[in-house]
């Protein structure tokens, strides 16, 4: 029973949630103990360029997957 309670309100959050893939990985980094986070790219180096500031590094991958 408390299972099911448990799975009706994870649905719950992420359907109301205004970013549903976020909420979801929110979710299964809480169900498999995952806090801890990745730490930065401090820096990235693009044809002989190098990126330091996080937005750049943050647009350079955006560009390359194209999102």
């Amino acid at each position: 029973m408390k299972r099911l309670k448990e799975n009706i309100m994870t649905k719950k959050n992420i359907q109301k949630s205004s970013n549903k893939c976020k909420a979801t990985w929110d979710i299964i980094k809480q169900l498999t103990n995952n806090q801890h986070s990745q730490p930065d790219i401090q820096e990235l180096v693009i044809d002989s360029k190098h990126l330091k500031d996080q937005q750049d590094i943050t647009d350079t991958f955006n560009n390359y997957f194209h999102l």
